[in-house]
Protein backbone atom coordinates (compact mmCIF):
# COMPACT_ATOMS: atom_id res chain seq x y z
CA UNK A 1 0.00 0.00 0.00
CA UNK A 2 1.56 3.41 -0.42
CA UNK A 3 1.73 6.27 1.55
CA UNK A 4 -1.07 8.07 -0.65
CA UNK A 5 -3.33 5.62 -0.51
CA UNK A 6 -2.68 5.32 3.06
CA UNK A 7 -3.21 8.80 3.53
CA UNK A 8 -6.65 8.65 1.88
CA UNK A 9 -7.53 6.05 4.15
CA UNK A 10 -6.85 7.60 6.80
CA UNK A 11 -8.52 10.91 5.84
CA UNK A 12 -11.87 9.12 5.13
CA UNK A 13 -11.45 7.23 8.76
CA UNK A 14 -11.30 10.85 10.03
CA UNK A 15 -14.17 12.14 7.71
CA UNK A 16 -16.12 9.51 8.97
CA UNK A 17 -15.53 9.52 12.61
CA UNK A 18 -16.47 13.97 12.39
CA UNK A 19 -20.04 12.94 11.22
CA UNK A 20 -20.29 11.00 15.51
CA UNK A 21 -20.20 11.50 18.48
CA UNK A 22 -17.67 9.04 20.45
CA UNK A 23 -18.50 7.39 24.06
CA UNK A 24 -15.08 9.96 25.06
CA UNK A 25 -16.63 12.94 24.23
CA UNK A 26 -18.49 13.12 27.75
CA UNK A 27 -15.82 12.34 29.40
CA UNK A 28 -16.13 14.87 32.55
CA UNK A 29 -19.88 16.02 31.08
CA UNK A 30 -22.41 15.84 34.35
CA UNK A 31 -25.48 16.42 32.69
CA UNK A 32 -26.52 13.07 31.49
CA UNK A 33 -28.97 10.66 32.69
CA UNK A 34 -27.06 8.22 34.67
CA UNK A 35 -29.25 9.18 37.48
CA UNK A 36 -32.95 8.37 35.95
CA UNK A 37 -31.43 5.14 34.48
CA UNK A 38 -30.25 3.97 37.38
CA UNK A 39 -33.30 4.84 39.26
CA UNK A 40 -35.61 3.34 36.41
CA UNK A 41 -33.47 -0.21 37.10
CA UNK A 42 -34.32 -0.41 40.36
CA UNK A 43 -38.00 0.23 40.11
CA UNK A 44 -37.90 -2.37 37.49
CA UNK A 45 -36.08 -5.11 40.14
CA UNK A 46 -39.06 -4.17 42.22
CA UNK A 47 -41.87 -4.59 39.91
CA UNK A 48 -40.27 -8.30 39.12
CA UNK A 49 -39.85 -8.88 42.63
CA UNK A 50 -43.48 -8.25 43.19
CA UNK A 51 -44.45 -11.69 41.32
CA UNK A 52 -41.95 -13.26 43.50
CA UNK A 53 -43.10 -12.17 46.68
CA UNK A 54 -47.06 -11.89 45.81
CA UNK A 55 -47.68 -15.34 44.06
CA UNK A 56 -51.19 -14.95 42.95
CA UNK A 57 -52.67 -17.45 40.54
CA UNK A 58 -53.48 -16.20 37.07
CA UNK A 59 -50.96 -12.99 37.88
CA UNK A 60 -47.62 -13.31 35.60
CA UNK A 61 -44.61 -11.08 35.05
CA UNK A 62 -45.66 -10.12 31.21
CA UNK A 63 -42.17 -8.29 30.91
CA UNK A 64 -40.19 -11.53 31.73
CA UNK A 65 -42.68 -13.35 29.70
CA UNK A 66 -41.82 -11.19 27.00
CA UNK A 67 -38.13 -12.07 27.68
CA UNK A 68 -38.05 -15.51 27.45
CA UNK A 69 -34.61 -15.85 27.89
CA UNK A 70 -34.52 -13.92 31.31
CA UNK A 71 -36.71 -11.68 33.45
CA UNK A 72 -36.71 -8.16 34.12
CA UNK A 73 -35.14 -8.26 37.73
CA UNK A 74 -32.18 -10.05 35.87
CA UNK A 75 -31.97 -7.43 32.79
CA UNK A 76 -32.12 -4.56 35.71
CA UNK A 77 -29.60 -6.12 37.88
CA UNK A 78 -27.43 -6.42 34.70
CA UNK A 79 -27.72 -2.99 33.59
CA UNK A 80 -26.59 -2.08 37.10
CA UNK A 81 -23.28 -3.60 36.86
CA UNK A 82 -22.54 -2.47 32.92
CA UNK A 83 -23.36 1.16 34.52
CA UNK A 84 -21.14 0.63 37.60
CA UNK A 85 -18.21 -0.79 35.75
CA UNK A 86 -18.07 2.33 33.31
CA UNK A 87 -18.10 4.73 35.92
CA UNK A 88 -16.05 2.87 38.51
CA UNK A 89 -13.67 2.69 35.72
CA UNK A 90 -13.82 5.98 35.40
CA UNK A 91 -13.30 7.05 39.50
CA UNK A 92 -10.25 5.06 39.12
CA UNK A 93 -8.27 6.35 36.06
CA UNK A 94 -8.90 10.38 37.95
CA UNK A 95 -8.02 8.69 41.64
CA UNK A 96 -5.28 6.97 43.28
CA UNK A 97 -6.01 3.10 45.03
CA UNK A 98 -6.48 4.63 47.98
CA UNK A 99 -8.71 7.40 46.75
CA UNK A 100 -10.62 4.93 45.12
CA UNK A 101 -11.18 2.38 48.07
CA UNK A 102 -12.42 5.86 49.86
CA UNK A 103 -14.98 6.24 47.00
CA UNK A 104 -16.27 3.42 47.10
CA UNK A 105 -16.88 2.59 50.74
CA UNK A 106 -18.78 6.03 51.18
CA UNK A 107 -20.70 4.88 48.39
CA UNK A 108 -21.94 1.93 49.78
CA UNK A 109 -21.28 1.50 53.60
CA UNK A 110 -23.22 4.17 55.22
CA UNK A 111 -26.71 3.59 53.15
CA UNK A 112 -25.94 -0.17 53.71
CA UNK A 113 -25.15 -0.60 57.55
CA UNK A 114 -28.44 2.14 58.03
CA UNK A 115 -30.78 0.22 55.81
CA UNK A 116 -29.36 -3.17 58.01
CA UNK A 117 -29.71 -1.26 61.53
CA UNK A 118 -33.21 -0.35 60.95
CA UNK A 119 -34.12 -3.21 59.25
CA UNK A 120 -32.72 -5.49 62.48
CA UNK A 121 -34.66 -3.25 65.03
CA UNK A 122 -37.95 -3.09 63.49
CA UNK A 123 -38.57 -6.49 62.69
CA UNK A 124 -37.43 -7.01 66.04
CA UNK A 125 -39.62 -4.38 67.68
CA UNK A 126 -42.67 -4.49 65.28
CA UNK A 127 -42.74 -7.61 62.98
CA UNK A 128 -41.32 -10.60 64.50
CA UNK A 129 -43.21 -13.23 65.79
CA UNK A 130 -40.70 -14.46 68.64
CA UNK A 131 -39.88 -12.31 72.19
CA UNK A 132 -38.00 -9.36 72.05
CA UNK A 133 -35.02 -11.31 73.90
CA UNK A 134 -35.30 -14.12 71.76
CA UNK A 135 -35.05 -12.01 68.45
CA UNK A 136 -32.07 -9.98 70.26
CA UNK A 137 -30.45 -13.17 71.22
CA UNK A 138 -30.86 -15.18 68.36
CA UNK A 139 -27.99 -16.34 66.27
CA UNK A 140 -29.73 -15.82 62.80
CA UNK A 141 -30.04 -12.02 63.87
CA UNK A 142 -26.18 -11.62 64.47
CA UNK A 143 -25.73 -13.68 61.32
CA UNK A 144 -28.17 -10.68 59.55
CA UNK A 145 -25.84 -8.06 60.92
CA UNK A 146 -22.88 -9.35 59.15
CA UNK A 147 -24.58 -8.89 55.99
CA UNK A 148 -22.75 -5.05 56.20
CA UNK A 149 -19.14 -6.48 56.20
CA UNK A 150 -20.54 -7.91 52.58
CA UNK A 151 -19.26 -11.17 53.48
CA UNK A 152 -20.55 -13.31 50.90
CA UNK A 153 -22.81 -16.43 51.71
CA UNK A 154 -24.23 -14.70 54.84
CA UNK A 155 -28.00 -15.46 55.56
CA UNK A 156 -30.62 -12.73 55.05
CA UNK A 157 -33.94 -14.18 57.19
CA UNK A 158 -34.45 -13.17 60.76
CA UNK A 159 -36.27 -15.05 63.79
CA UNK A 160 -40.05 -14.89 63.64
CA UNK A 161 -40.03 -12.81 60.45
CA UNK A 162 -42.19 -13.10 57.07
CA UNK A 163 -42.67 -17.22 57.89
CA UNK A 164 -45.73 -17.04 56.40
CA UNK A 165 -44.75 -15.01 53.48
CA UNK A 166 -43.77 -17.26 50.27
CA UNK A 167 -40.43 -15.91 50.37
CA UNK A 168 -38.86 -15.95 53.81
CA UNK A 169 -35.79 -13.30 53.48
CA UNK A 170 -36.01 -10.35 54.69
CA UNK A 171 -33.83 -8.61 52.10
CA UNK A 172 -32.93 -10.74 49.13
CA UNK A 173 -31.90 -7.88 47.08
CA UNK A 174 -28.51 -7.94 49.16
CA UNK A 175 -27.02 -11.15 47.51
CA UNK A 176 -25.61 -8.45 44.19
CA UNK A 177 -23.72 -6.00 47.16
CA UNK A 178 -20.61 -8.65 47.92
CA UNK A 179 -20.51 -9.06 44.20
CA UNK A 180 -20.25 -5.53 43.28
CA UNK A 181 -17.70 -5.35 46.38
CA UNK A 182 -15.79 -7.88 44.74
CA UNK A 183 -15.31 -6.24 41.55
CA UNK A 184 -14.61 -2.91 43.10
CA UNK A 185 -11.71 -4.96 44.82
CA UNK A 186 -10.59 -6.45 41.69
CA UNK A 187 -11.17 -3.44 39.13
CA UNK A 188 -8.56 -1.93 41.90
CA UNK A 189 -5.88 -4.42 41.60
CA UNK A 190 -5.84 -4.21 37.75
CA UNK A 191 -5.72 -0.97 37.63
CA UNK A 192 -2.35 -0.70 40.69
CA UNK A 193 -1.37 -3.33 37.65
CA UNK A 194 -1.51 -0.63 35.17
CA UNK A 195 -3.48 -3.29 33.17
CA UNK A 196 -6.91 -0.71 32.79
CA UNK A 197 -4.47 1.89 31.23
CA UNK A 198 -2.82 -0.77 28.46
CA UNK A 199 -6.31 -0.97 26.16
CA UNK A 200 -4.43 -3.57 23.55
CA UNK A 201 -3.59 -5.79 26.77
CA UNK A 202 -7.21 -5.35 29.06
CA UNK A 203 -8.62 -5.82 25.55
CA UNK A 204 -7.16 -9.28 24.85
CA UNK A 205 -7.77 -9.61 28.72
CA UNK A 206 -11.34 -8.83 28.76
CA UNK A 207 -11.72 -10.64 25.60
CA UNK A 208 -10.79 -14.51 26.82
CA UNK A 209 -13.09 -13.27 29.60
CA UNK A 210 -16.04 -12.57 28.00
CA UNK A 211 -15.61 -15.61 25.60
CA UNK A 212 -15.08 -18.39 28.26
CA UNK A 213 -17.18 -16.92 31.00
CA UNK A 214 -20.75 -16.44 28.89
CA UNK A 215 -19.77 -19.52 26.61
CA UNK A 216 -18.05 -21.90 28.50
CA UNK A 217 -19.37 -20.81 32.51
CA UNK A 218 -19.59 -24.44 33.37
CA UNK A 219 -15.68 -25.31 33.30
CA UNK A 220 -15.16 -21.89 35.99
CA UNK A 221 -14.41 -23.15 39.41
CA UNK A 222 -17.12 -22.76 41.86
CA UNK A 223 -16.31 -19.62 44.49
CA UNK A 224 -16.43 -21.11 47.64
CA UNK A 225 -18.74 -18.51 48.80
CA UNK A 226 -21.44 -19.91 46.39
CA UNK A 227 -23.86 -18.75 43.68
CA UNK A 228 -21.75 -19.28 41.01
CA UNK A 229 -23.88 -18.98 37.95
CA UNK A 230 -25.45 -15.01 39.35
CA UNK A 231 -22.22 -13.81 40.56
CA UNK A 232 -20.72 -15.22 37.04
CA UNK A 233 -23.06 -12.98 35.13
CA UNK A 234 -22.94 -9.82 36.96
CA UNK A 235 -19.68 -9.96 37.21
CA UNK A 236 -19.47 -10.35 33.41
CA UNK A 237 -21.11 -7.59 32.78
CA UNK A 238 -19.81 -5.59 35.62
CA UNK A 239 -16.67 -5.99 32.80
CA UNK A 240 -18.29 -4.89 29.80
CA UNK A 241 -19.12 -1.76 31.67
CA UNK A 242 -15.51 -1.51 32.59
CA UNK A 243 -14.86 -2.45 28.55
CA UNK A 244 -17.29 -0.02 26.84
CA UNK A 245 -14.94 2.82 29.59
CA UNK A 246 -11.50 1.21 28.27
CA UNK A 247 -12.48 1.50 24.49
CA UNK A 248 -14.80 4.95 24.56
CA UNK A 249 -12.88 6.53 22.04
CA UNK A 250 -13.81 3.99 19.71
CA UNK A 251 -17.39 3.68 20.11
CA UNK A 252 -19.76 6.01 18.49
CA UNK A 253 -23.28 6.90 19.76
CA UNK A 254 -25.89 6.56 16.72
CA UNK A 255 -29.47 6.05 16.65
CA UNK A 256 -29.56 3.53 14.18
CA UNK A 257 -26.97 1.00 15.80
CA UNK A 258 -29.15 2.18 19.00
CA UNK A 259 -32.28 0.90 16.99
CA UNK A 260 -30.40 -1.89 15.65
CA UNK A 261 -29.16 -2.92 19.35
CA UNK A 262 -32.64 -3.03 20.22
CA UNK A 263 -33.74 -5.48 17.59
CA UNK A 264 -31.08 -8.20 18.23
CA UNK A 265 -31.86 -7.88 22.18
CA UNK A 266 -35.49 -8.56 21.67
CA UNK A 267 -34.89 -11.13 18.06
CA UNK A 268 -32.64 -13.53 19.75
CA UNK A 269 -34.90 -14.26 22.93
CA UNK A 270 -34.97 -18.19 23.48
CA UNK A 271 -31.74 -18.43 21.30
CA UNK A 272 -28.54 -20.23 22.99
CA UNK A 273 -26.23 -18.07 24.15
CA UNK A 274 -28.41 -15.38 25.13
CA UNK A 275 -26.10 -13.17 26.87
CA UNK A 276 -22.91 -13.79 25.14
CA UNK A 277 -25.12 -12.63 21.56
CA UNK A 278 -26.85 -9.74 23.31
CA UNK A 279 -24.75 -7.89 26.26
CA UNK A 280 -23.16 -5.90 23.89
CA UNK A 281 -26.06 -4.52 22.77
CA UNK A 282 -27.78 -4.40 26.47
CA UNK A 283 -24.73 -1.92 27.19
CA UNK A 284 -24.64 0.24 24.73
CA UNK A 285 -28.40 1.01 24.47
CA UNK A 286 -28.09 1.87 27.72
CA UNK A 287 -24.82 4.51 27.02
CA UNK A 288 -26.98 5.71 24.20
CA UNK A 289 -29.79 6.54 26.63
CA UNK A 290 -27.24 7.87 28.85
CA UNK A 291 -25.98 10.59 27.07
CA UNK A 292 -27.80 10.93 23.87
CA UNK A 293 -31.05 11.27 24.64
CA UNK A 294 -32.50 14.47 26.39
CA UNK A 295 -31.24 15.13 29.91
CA UNK A 296 -33.49 14.23 33.26
CA UNK A 297 -32.56 16.45 35.79
CA UNK A 298 -33.16 14.13 38.54
CA UNK A 299 -30.17 15.27 40.02
CA UNK A 300 -31.06 18.33 40.74
CA UNK A 301 -34.63 17.51 42.32
CA UNK A 302 -35.18 14.53 43.90
CA UNK A 303 -31.33 13.34 43.85
CA UNK A 304 -29.97 10.01 42.91
CA UNK A 305 -32.76 7.47 45.11
CA UNK A 306 -31.43 4.51 42.83
CA UNK A 307 -29.34 2.93 45.55
CA UNK A 308 -32.45 3.09 48.53
CA UNK A 309 -34.67 2.44 46.56
CA UNK A 310 -33.10 -1.60 45.33
CA UNK A 311 -32.12 -1.69 49.66
CA UNK A 312 -35.41 -1.01 50.60
CA UNK A 313 -37.82 -2.45 48.37
CA UNK A 314 -37.52 -5.79 49.34
CA UNK A 315 -38.43 -5.46 52.93
CA UNK A 316 -41.11 -3.03 51.76
CA UNK A 317 -42.70 -5.62 49.78
CA UNK A 318 -42.31 -8.64 52.15
CA UNK A 319 -44.18 -6.26 54.96
CA UNK A 320 -46.56 -5.09 52.54
CA UNK A 321 -47.22 -9.18 51.85
CA UNK A 322 -47.39 -9.90 55.43
CA UNK A 323 -49.76 -6.98 55.99
CA UNK A 324 -52.05 -7.53 52.91
CA UNK A 325 -51.35 -11.23 51.68
CA UNK A 326 -54.83 -11.05 49.50
CA UNK A 327 -53.07 -8.27 47.30
CA UNK A 328 -52.06 -9.48 43.80
CA UNK A 329 -48.34 -8.76 42.45
CA UNK A 330 -49.56 -5.31 41.14
CA UNK A 331 -51.07 -4.08 44.26
CA UNK A 332 -47.83 -5.24 46.37
CA UNK A 333 -45.69 -3.32 43.70
CA UNK A 334 -47.91 -0.50 43.59
CA UNK A 335 -48.15 0.20 47.57
CA UNK A 336 -44.60 -0.82 47.84
CA UNK A 337 -42.92 1.75 45.43
CA UNK A 338 -44.57 4.79 47.52
CA UNK A 339 -42.98 3.63 50.64
CA UNK A 340 -40.03 2.68 49.11
CA UNK A 341 -39.36 6.00 47.22
CA UNK A 342 -40.03 8.04 50.39
CA UNK A 343 -37.37 5.87 52.43
CA UNK A 344 -34.98 6.22 49.18
CA UNK A 345 -35.08 9.93 49.82
CA UNK A 346 -34.79 9.81 53.32
CA UNK A 347 -32.06 7.51 52.69
CA UNK A 348 -30.79 9.90 50.20
CA UNK A 349 -31.16 13.30 52.10
CA UNK A 350 -29.66 12.15 55.16
CA UNK A 351 -27.61 9.50 54.75
CA UNK A 352 -26.14 8.78 50.95
CA UNK A 353 -25.79 13.02 50.26
CA UNK A 354 -24.13 13.48 53.46
CA UNK A 355 -21.26 10.60 52.73
CA UNK A 356 -20.65 11.94 49.30
CA UNK A 357 -20.18 15.63 50.85
CA UNK A 358 -17.27 14.23 53.26
CA UNK A 359 -16.23 12.20 49.98
CA UNK A 360 -15.49 15.38 48.77
CA UNK A 361 -14.12 17.04 51.34
CA UNK A 362 -11.41 14.49 52.55
CA UNK A 363 -10.17 13.55 48.92
CA UNK A 364 -9.95 17.75 48.36
CA UNK A 365 -7.93 18.13 51.68
CA UNK A 366 -5.74 15.10 50.35
CA UNK A 367 -5.31 16.85 47.57
CA UNK A 368 -4.23 20.22 49.30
Amino acid sequence: MTENSSAKIRAKIYSWRRNFRFLNEFDGVRTNNFTPLRLILALAVLFGHSFHISKTEGFHDPISGALQSTWIGAVAVNGFFILSGFLVAGSLTKHSIGEYALSRILRIYPGLMVNIMATILIAGFVISSVSFLDFFTSKETGLYFLNMTLIPGIPRALPGVFETNTATAINGSLWTLPVEALCYAALGVFGALGLIARRSLANIMFGVVFFWGFLFPETIPHPPFGHFEEWLRVTLYFALGVFFFINRQNIPLTPAIAIACLIVYFSWQGMPYYDFVTSFALAYMLFYCAYALPVLPLDQTLGDLSYGVYIYAWPVQQTAELLYPDNNPYENAALSVAVTLILAKLSWALVEKPSLKLKRKLLSQRER
